[in-house]
C-alpha cells in the first residue's frame, strides 16, 4: 500500500492534537483522584454538619434562641424537668437545654425574663362547674420565666443540673452590660439565657376540701408565680435600650 505523506502545516496540527490526548489521558487519573477526594471532602463537612444539627422532634436547637412567649406556649415539650404533683421531680431521659431571649427584670430575690406586649398567649387553668351550675373561671400564669443558677452540690435534685455553669459567659455578659450603662430604673436589658427548663407535670391541682380546682404555687419569690424557671448554664447577647426620656 501507498503511503502519503501529510502537508506540513497539516501534520503539525495533526501532532498538536495528539499531544492533547495524550496529556488528556495521562492526566485522567490525576483528575479523577482529585474529584474523588473534593467529593469526600465535601460529604464529611456537610455530613457534619448535619450529624451535628439533628435533634429529635420538638426539642428546641439551642443555637437558636426562643421568645419568653414561645417557651411557655410550648412548655410541656421543652422542660427538661418537671415536679410531680407529690413533689418529686423528674428529669426527661433526654437531657433537653434551650435558649430563650428576653427582658431581663429584678426582683428583690433575683432575675426573671417577662414577655413581650404582643405576646398572646395565656396559661389559663382549667375552670371548674359546680352542680348548681355555677362556673369558677380558671386562673391565667404571668408570662414570666424564673431565673436561678444551679447549686450541683445540693443534696435537692430540684436545684441540680446535669452541666456546669459557664462562668466566663456570665461574666463577659455583665461586662456588656456594664459598658452599655444599663439602668434598671429606666432601661430595658435584653439577653440570652440557655440552661434547664424546669416546670410542673401539671399546673393545676383539685382541692380537696372545696373541690375547686386551684393553680399551683408558681417558681421563683411569693407574688411572681412563674409558671416556669430556667436554670442558668450560660448567657451571651446583652442589649440596653434606652427609654425616651420625658
Amino acid at each position: 500500500m501507498r503511503r502519503f505523506a501529510l502537508p506540513h502545516a497539516l501534520a503539525l496540527r495533526w501532532k498538536a492534537v495528539q499531544k492533547r490526548r495524550d496529556s488528556t489521558v495521562r492526566s485522567r487519573p490525576h483528575r479523577i483522584l482529585l474529584f474523588a477526594f473534593i467529593t469526600v471532602l465535601v460529604t464529611s463537612l456537610f455530613g457534619q454538619t448535619v450529624r451535628t444539627s439533628e435533634k429529635p422532634d420538638g426539642i428546641a436547637d439551642p443555637i437558636k434562641p426562643l421568645s419568653v412567649c414561645e417557651v411557655l406556649e410550648r412548655r410541656a415539650e421543652l422542660m427538661g424537668r418537671f415536679e410531680s404533683l407529690r413533689g418529686e421531680y423528674r428529669t426527661a431521659p433526654l437531657e433537653r437545654i434551650i435558649s430563650v431571649r428576653g427582658e431581663v427584670k429584678f426582683g428583690g430575690h433575683g432575675p426573671y425574663l417577662i414577655a413581650t406586649p404582643s405576646c398572646t398567649f395565656k396559661l389559663t387553668t382549667t375552670s371548674t362547674t359546680w352542680p348548681s351550675a355555677l362556673t369558677t373561671p380558671g386562673v391565667t400564669w404571668p408570662n414570666v420565666i424564673w431565673l436561678e443558677y444551679p447549686n450541683n452540690k445540693s443534696g435537692h435534685e430540684s436545684t441540680r443540673a446535669p452541666f456546669e455553669v459557664d462562668w466566663i459567659s456570665v461574666r463577659q455578659t455583665e461586662g456588656q452590660v456594664r459598658r452599655q450603662r444599663y439602668d434598671s430604673a429606666s432601661d430595658q436589658l435584653f439577653e440570652t439565657f440557655t440552661g434547664l427548663l424546669v416546670s410542673y407535670d401539671t399546673l393545676e391541682v383539685r382541692d380537696p376540701a372545696s373541690a375547686l380546682i386551684v393553680k399551683r404555687p408558681g417558681f421563683g419569690p411569693a407574688g411572681l408565680d412563674a409558671p416556669a424557671e430556667l436554670l442558668i448554664k450560660s448567657i451571651a447577647d446583652a442589649v440596653v435600650i434606652r427609654k425616651p426620656r420625658k
